[in-house]
């Protein structure tokens, strides 16, 4: 009876934690009392021990499905054990590691759920081990060290979350290329060093969802991500790649998004990416990109773009009036390139689903004014600096209800501010290096919220008056 009592106590804790989701178990036989093997049991009990599990936390007595807990079994003549299958631990507040030597026993998982906690210490090679680990997600944590190059091993797998730890080292070249099966890549937000592998990321051909965001990688974009042709959002920015954009990834067809922002990149934008009909945002901002907006990107119009952003590049020729049939069109972003003309501001104006537009630094020899009319209702924040508009200020601004924050400064606007303009409720306002005249209304003070920073050009202007002359 003493041999037996261990095996009771450890069998009663592991049903326990079946019925309550700390783990998912799967039932092989209906016929017999169900047991987790000895070894499993053990695994687990030190599993749960290393993760610094609070047992003193109140557990729900509702069903498996509550709160995203479940259950599983299955039924076979031949076995009569249960197996752990599923660990769903995320926002539980375990601060422990992750026991390599435990977690190599439970051969059985499929699904590992350990995001949103303050997990230290390195991702055990043991993970390599777990052959039928369908999903795994490590992130929001504090896990440190290299990605082990036994995650290869885990051909299975469809779902893998790393984002938001301390990693560093390179993506291993040798180990992602073998997930042929996966779906969604997350190393985001790491320390992550090193290029991408080239043919490794392109063998991925299931992957709809790649995110390498906020890392040190460097090196080119590889061409072979043109192979990808399930990929629906690549994320990049944020790193120090270099080099051009690959022309490659124009053949892909269901792309949503594409996010390269903030990295190194040169050379001219490909007019390969006007044939990505499905493309929803296009972040290329903060980059070296050169050369014109492409003709053919005219051909956005045919689909569902919301946001493009090419601020801050070296970007040369007209703002193109083809961006005004982007119907779709929320967020447009082209500020600080070196584009020159006139701004094509009758139809921007009238883009009634427009909800930021940032253009800034646009060179004109003869300079143009504001639209009689538009329709720009949608319309929250509006920055139109350095762009050589002359004439007064329209009142139809007056309109937009939702405007939030407006940047008209260094132009050559003249007149005053108009009355209008006094039932908006604005958190910024800036109108400096302007040849306003006339006086600062009283609403002025009364309507932005933000009045120290907003219009701290004005009264820089009246010697600290509120109400004075603007020149």
């Amino acid at each position: 009876m003493a041999k037996l009592f261990p095996k009771l106590v450890s069998f009663i804790a592991v049903l326990l934690l079946c019925q309550f989701g700390y783990v998912v178990c799967q039932s092989t036989n209906s016929s017999d009392s169900p047991q987790l093997p000895e070894d499993e049991a053990k695994a687990l009990d030190e599993l749960m021990t290393t993760l610094r599990w609070n047992t003193s936390q109140q557990i729900s007595r509702s069903s498996c499905d509550d709160k995203g807990i479940s259950c599983s079994w299955s039924y076979d003549q031949n076995s009569t054990v249960y197996h752990v299958t599923g660990l769903h631990l995320s926002s539980r507040e375990l601060k422990g590691q992750i026991d390599a030597e435990a977690l190599a026993s439970l051969v059985h998982l499929e699904q590992i759920d350990l995001s949103s906690n303050q997990l230290h210490g390195s991702i055990p090679v043991a993970m390599g081990n777990l052959r039928s680990l369908t999903s795994l997600d490590l992130s929001y944590n504090q896990l440190d060290g290299s990605i082990p190059f036994t995650l290869g091993n885990l051909s299975s797998l469809t779902y893998l979350d790393l984002s938001d730890n301390q990693l560093h080292g390179s993506i291993p070249d040798f180990t992602m290329g073998n997930l042929s099966s996966l779906t969604y890549l997350d190393l985001s937000y790491n320390q992550l060093d090193g290029s991408i592998p080239d043919v490794t990321m392109g063998n991925l051909r299931s992957l709809n969802y790649l995110r390498l965001s906020r890392n040190f990688l460097d090196g080119s974009i590889p061409s072979s991500l043109g192979n990808l042709s399930s990929l629906r959002y690549l994320i990049l920015w944020y790193n120090m790649l270099s080099g051009e954009i690959p022309k490659e990834l124009g053949t892909l067809s269901h792309l949503r998004s594409m996010v390269l922002g903030f990295n190194e990149l040169t050379g001219q934008l490909p007019p390969e990416l006007g044939r990505l009909g499905s493309l929803y945002a296009l972040e290329l901002s903060s980059n070296n990109l050169t050369g014109e907006l492409p003709e053919n990107y005219a051909n956005f119009t045919l689909g569902q773009l919301e946001i493009f952003s090419v601020a801050g590049n070296r970007l040369t020729g007209k703002v193109p009036r083809f961006i005004a049939n982007w119907t779709e069109l929320s967020y447009l972003f082209l500020s600080g390139n070196d584009f020159e003309g006139e701004l094509p501001l009758e139809p921007l104006f009238n883009m009634s689903k427009l909800e930021r537009l940032y253009v800034s630094d646009v060179r004109s020899s003869t300079g143009f004014p504001f639209p009689e009319y538009a329709n720009m209702t949608a319309i929250r924040y509006l920055v139109i600096r350095n762009c050589s508009i002359s004439g007064e200020i329209p009142r139809y601004i007056g309109d937009w209800s939702s405007l939030k924050y407006l940047d008209l400064s260094f132009n050559n606007l003249t007149g005053g501010i108009p009355d209008s303009m006094k039932k908006l409720k604005l958190s910024k306002m800036f109108l400096t290096g302007n040849m306003l005249n006339g006086t600062v209304p009283s609403w002025v003070t009364d309507n932005i919220e933000d009045k120290a920073n907003s219009i701290r050009d004005l009264k820089d202007k009246c010697q600290g008056k509120p109400k004075c002359k603007l020149y």
